[in-house]
């Protein structure tokens, strides 16, 4: 709750006939009455990047995390963009590619930046933003015999205090048998992404893990939402099994993969990170970002049958909360219309909320009307 009260006061926004009250029943927000008009809590995560493909492939970059609230206008409608995945890269040799950015309301308001491709690349840079103060995080190098590389930075967050993430990705490692060339981690929106393990270890060595997301204000989150009747399995991506904590963290770093591979790791970062090739010195192909979680793709590596592929990042999302009394209208075109989606209020929780989402084939784009 620390963060979320921080975050208030540093913003000073003005509440209109938009209460919170902290108190101990189940850490939710409490809306007493809609007015106009009212503030809504946001979060927006740009797309992640995707996992390169070498022998020890890096894994993708988180997006940048916009945490921030908004004064609503009824009946106004409210452009948006929720920034899609980068994809790994389909052939040996070669990077992964960097996500897109996600905006709301209009492409000058309030951005979240994309993260960088697994492999060594850079953030991309998000139009019409001063300095590109976006957050992206940049991917994790690749490494190939002989040929060790370093980790690319990300973009910086500053100077929006609103905006998190800007890390970096981990280097790469090159070594022969039995250790094996390894992949970096790629930067998560809580923290840069590792270097891959390089030991003189017979049991060989794995891709560095990837770097942390971040986890979101609890009262934004409350665990009546996220493990109630609208979310039977899945919350986000993620198994409702989880902590609270985990389910509102995201911007997780894809984690490098491996030649040969270590046991423990090359594991994406918490927020839905893919893992790299070779997780656990097993022959496993590297796994995709989750959707919605704006984290990065793992990267591939020399898995037997299905060599060096790295895999797509996770999609951006826009998350809002507000008042219960309100409603909200969506307009997303056809075909992306399913990733998009309104929920009551349910199970003690008082607050309505929007989820949006993007995948790896693109943008989700759109309106929405608050009423």
């Amino acid at each position: 709750m620390s963060i979320f009260n921080e975050f208030f006061k540093k913003e000073k926004p003005v509440f209109t006939g938009f209460r919170f009250g902290f108190g101990s029943g189940g850490g939710g927000a409490a809306v007493a009455e809609v007015a106009t008009p009212f503030t809504a809590n946001i979060v927006m995560m740009g797309g992640g990047g995707g996992g390169g493909s070498y022998q020890g492939g890096g894994g993708g970059g988180a997006g940048g995390m916009a945490i921030f609230t908004f004064a609503v206008t009824l009946n106004t409608p409210y452009p948006f963009q929720v920034g899609n995945s980068g994809l790994g890269s389909p052939s040996y040799p070669s990077d992964g590619s960097g996500g897109i950015y996600s905006y709301f309301n209009t492409d000058s308001g309030q951005k979240a930046g994309a993260g960088g491709g697994g492999g060594g690349d850079r953030a991309p840079a998000t139009p019409t933003t001063p300095g590109s103060a976006l957050g992206g995080s940049g991917g994790g190098s690749g490494s190939l015999p002989n040929a060790a590389n370093a980790g690319r930075a990300g973009v910086s967050a500053s100077p929006d205090p609103l905006v998190f993430g800007g890390n970096s990705g981990g280097d790469s490692t090159s070594a022969g048998f039995p250790q094996g060339n390894t992949g970096g981690g790629g930067g998560g929106v809580g923290g840069n992404g590792l270097p891959g393990r390089q030991t003189s270890d017979p049991n060989g060595d794995g891709g560095g893990p990837g770097g942390a997301g971040k986890e979101a204000p609890a009262p934004m989150f409350p665990s009546a939402f996220m493990k109630g009747s609208n979310f039977p399995s899945t919350f986000i991506g993620l198994p409702v099994s989880l902590p609270d904590a985990n389910l509102r963290t995201f911007g997780g770093g894809g984690g490098g993969g491996a030649e040969i591979g270590h046991p423990g790791e090359a594991y994406g970062g918490t927020g839905g990170g893919g893992n790299g090739a070779n997780v656990n010195r097993e022959d496993i192909s590297a796994t995709p970002g989750v959707h919605g979680r704006g984290a990065g793709g793992g990267g591939g590596g020399q898995v037997i049958g299905n060599p060096n592929v790295g895999k797509e990042g996770g999609g951006g999302v826009i998350y809002i909360q507000y008042p219960s009394l309100a409603t909200a209208t969506i307009s997303v075109p056809s075909p992306r219309g399913p990733l998009s989606n309104t929920y009551t209020a349910n199970t003690g929780d008082t607050n309505n909320y929007a989820i949006i989402t993007a995948d790896e084939s693109g943008t989700t784009s759109g309106t929405i009307v608050f009423n």
